[in-house]
């Protein structure tokens, strides 16, 4: 059997003094998955170094913490060369939501080096900001004005997100990629606002959210308080065939679950078995790869215990989340929701 690699493992410090591949290479530009909107991606950013990588984690936490006070560390990280550590900054941004950095998203709207993603997606998170504004909804009908103002915002209507996604063959690749930007920002509303205590999040978009595969995903979620999201996301992966499509989406959304994650995680290792079958590693697979992003001695004992596992490609994921976990480091991956793939190391 032809053994299909799922991911390319980095060591990112947590200091973000070195990032160290342990096989293989980064291989910038790889697109996977059948979504059209892989095509709309525009050109590959140019490969990251240690200091990037550090940023990208350094964001992306922020915006899961929804701390406001990193703001002073984002703002700077939207002018930084490259692509992939301002969308980082950017996502962050929008989740945490605050006016104070409304004016430096707009100006990256302008993003001459990049239009097809850096602009659509400032364009699509200075909307959610503007319309937020640093105070999150209480109520469903609160969190539909707010997700109404987001497509005003945008400049866009309901009708025109879903002719756009129903000709997007055709269609015009920035007003594509800005529909698949909304409907990101849209549907991680929802997510935010569920774990508010709001009740059936998702109803409040005005728009059809499963019109893109990241955002059906978190709307479908949205419905469920924080642990359930959290099983439903780790019995998925421990049944998963592949590590390519939805299942990408899956490691990204239970890692952004936070550390709450870990016990669901090691419960569904736990309950592994070996069979015959094709492809029997790949849930292990995927379990290492959301411990290796959540970390903790949890996740470092765990990984350790499959080190001597008798399915070869299981000892091989183990060894490597295991070397990342107990070297003190932390290997994170960022998928880009909305073009719905890595293009970072997808090897």
């Amino acid at each position: 059997m032809r053994h299909q690699r799922m991911y390319v493992p980095l060591l990112i410090l947590a200091c973000g003094a070195a990032v160290i591949p342990l096989t293989g290479r980064v291989i910038a530009g790889r697109k996977h998955g059948g979504y059209r909107g892989a095509e709309m991606s525009g050109d590959p950013a140019p490969p990251l170094t240690s200091a990037d990588w550090a940023a990208i984690v350094r964001a992306h936490e922020a915006g899961i913490r929804g701390d406001a006070g990193a703001l002073k560390d984002l703002l700077p990280l939207l002018h930084h060369e490259n692509r992939d550590v301002r969308l980082a900054a950017l996502w962050s941004l929008g989740r945490i939501g605050h006016p104070d950095s409304l004016s430096a998203i707009r100006a990256l709207a302008d993003d001459r080096d990049d239009r097809l993603r850096v602009t659509v997606c400032a364009r699509a998170v200075a909307a959610r900001v503007g319309a937020v504004q640093g105070s999150m909804p209480a109520t469903r009908e609160g969190l539909a004005q707010k997700m109404a103002a987001v497509l005003t915002g945008t400049g866009l209507s309901a009708r025109t997100i879903e002719n756009t996604m129903a000709r997007r063959r055709t269609e015009d690749p920035r007003a594509a990629a800005l529909a698949d930007e909304t409907l990101v920002q849209l549907a991680d509303m929802a997510l935010v606002a569920a774990d508010r205590g709001i009740q059936q999040p998702a109803s409040a978009s005005p728009v059809d959210l499963s019109l893109h595969p990241m955002a059906k995903l978190q709307a479908e979620l949205s419905a469920y308080p924080k642990a359930e999201r959290i099983r439903r996301l780790a019995a998925s992966l421990a049944g998963a065939q592949s590590g390519a499509g939805d299942t990408q989406r899956h490691v990204q959304l239970l890692i952004d679950e936070g550390p709450q994650a870990v016990p669901a995680v090691l419960a569904q290792l736990k309950a592994q078995t070996v069979t015959s079958a094709p492809n029997t590693h790949v849930p292990f697979a995927q379990l290492f790869r959301v411990l290796g992003g959540l970390g903790g001695p949890e996740a470092l004992q765990a990984v350790a215990a499959f080190r001597t596992h008798p399915l070869l490609w299981v000892r091989h994921y183990a060894q490597i989340e295991y070397e990342a976990l107990s070297a003190g480091v932390k290997r994170y991956r960022i998928t880009d929701y909305a073009n719905a793939y890595t293009d970072h190391y997808q090897g």
